[in-house]
């Protein structure tokens, strides 16, 4: 990851449950294109981290996820390829 973005979200951690809900793969599509990020805070928007998405590949969707914690968000963002989203 580039200094950019280990700065603007260095501070960001997922719950084990965050993390298994992310590297859990399904036994139909073991590669996975999509990637979550949470703990964003609410003031922010997709336009505010697509720029800093586009350097490891082409976004195709953005999808919001609930939370429990009501003052931040998260977000699964597609990319177009596995290898783009690993």
């Amino acid at each position: 990851m580039s200094n950019s973005v280990d700065q603007q979200f260095g501070e960001l951690s997922l719950s084990q449950d965050e993390h298994d809900q992310m590297y859990e793969q399904d036994d139909q599509d073991s590669r996975s294109s999509k990637v979550l990020i949470s703990g964003l805070p609410l003031h922010v928007r997709f336009d505010n981290i697509e720029p800093l998405l586009l350097q490891y590949g082409n976004v195709q969707h953005c999808d919001k996820v609930n939370v429990r914690d009501a003052n931040t968000q998260a977000v699964y963002i597609t990319f177009e390829t596995p290898e783009q989203a690993q």
